[in-house]
């Protein structure tokens, strides 16, 4: 069940990735080709920096219980966070 749960939860994320890259690929598609290329950096240097950070992470810090929980919650707001704030950076 654990395995279920978490499989879905990266799952989830990962499809919220997905949609993120689409839109910024769809918007950067009617400004020209170097945009295109800056959202592909982009997501290329998030998974860079996303592989650096749990390596950093599990080196680090050896976090269990409820200070991973805290944990996982507190990362949870910051990419609300980011969504809103890109939300509205494509509205505006």
């Amino acid at each position: 069940m654990a395995f279920a749960g978490g499989f879905l939860v990266f799952l989830r994320e990962g499809v919220e990735a997905a949609l993120v890259v689409l839109l910024l690929l769809g918007y950067a598609k009617t400004r020209g080709p170097r945009e295109v290329w800056s959202v592909h950096a982009g997501w290329i240097g998030a998974l860079a920096a996303g592989m650096v950070t749990w390596w950093a992470s599990e080196w680090l810090v050896g976090v269990a219980g409820a200070q991973r929980e805290a944990l996982e919650g507190f990362t949870a707001l910051l990419a609300a966070l980011f969504m809103v704030s890109a939300h509205h950076w494509l509205a505006s």
